[in-house]
């Protein structure tokens, strides 16, 4: 198992990817025109089990890419993204997630994530302001 304080070493990106971004649900609250996750209310049956997901983490992990990025829909609507975060965190990678600035997008959830080991967290805004 790598270490958990590793630096990525120089990869061959022919071989390695430097990041897998992962679209953990299509599940999401929003319809943003940029997404191409043709968001649902709730998830689809035959998304990753628990058990898939974590060894799709390790398969990332053992190919050497560095960063994983748990994206969606809405990947706070996946359930368990705290322990995916954890075994990523666990198998040496950097993680990351972008979640969707809807209502499950709180203070407390934040914090979760973080505690969680969330190395960085990124917002997408479709405007500046809501559309009629």
């Amino acid at each position: 198992m790598p270490d958990a304080n590793r630096r990525p070493t120089a990869l061959d990106f022919s071989q390695t990817p430097f990041i897998v971004i992962w679209e953990t649900t299509r599940a999401c609250d929003l319809a943003c025109v940029h997404c191409r996750a043709t968001a649902q209310p709730d998830p689809l049956p035959g998304e990753l089990s628990r058990a898939e997901a974590m060894d799709l983490i390790d398969q990332v992990t053992d190919m050497g890419t560095p960063v994983i990025v748990f994206s969606g829909g809405d990947p706070l609507k996946r359930s368990g993204l705290t322990d995916l975060i954890r075994h990523a965190k666990r198998r040496g990678l950097r993680v990351g997630t972008i979640p969707a600035a809807a209502p499950r997008l709180t203070r407390e959830a934040i914090f979760a994530l973080k505690e969680a080991g969330l190395d960085q967290i990124a917002f997408s805004l479709d405007a500046s302001r809501r559309r009629p």
